[in-house]
């Protein structure tokens, strides 16, 4: 498999540290690293990735919020999104943003390698949390409305 160049974007310097480390061990380059959605989409600016790699909580400009401004100016690379919080609702609301993959930080080493990857051949990635919630928005929206 060939090396693929992904952004990394997580507020918490250690936190990114050691997910850049593992990423290099895997063969991945982090072509890119930033603290918040806003120096991220700075970054994207003038460099190109496979995939964006972003926490969703972050200070100013959030994972979701950065994700929404990437596609809103036509950048369709594939974004993988983490979390800590098993939540539907952040789930949703990445899904709804554009996200190819939602990541829970407890996933196994393993796992992330294999989440940007599948991401970056253009798979859709929902880490085993609860998406019963979110199906059922969806399904809800889909019905007609009553007459």
């Amino acid at each position: 498999m060939s090396s693929l160049r992904i952004a990394l974007a997580d507020d918490q310097i250690l936190v990114r540290a050691g997910l850049r480390a593992l990423l290099q061990q895997q063969g991945v380059e982090v072509a890119c690293e930033a603290d918040d959605g806003q120096a991220l989409l700075d970054a994207l600016t003038t460099t190109s990735v496979d995939v964006v790699l972003s926490d969703i909580r972050m200070p100013g400009v959030d994972g979701i919020q950065a994700l929404v401004q990437l596609r809103a100016r036509g950048d369709r690379t594939p974004v993988l999104l983490l979390t800590t919080f098993d939540d539907s609702d952040l789930l949703l609301r990445a899904t709804e943003a554009g996200a190819q993959g939602f990541l829970l930080k407890d996933a196994a080493p393993e796992d992330l390698r294999d989440a940007i990857a599948r991401v970056a051949a253009g798979e859709t990635l929902l880490q085993p949390v609860s998406t019963d919630p979110v199906r059922a928005r969806y399904q809800f929206r889909d019905q007609q409305p009553p007459s």
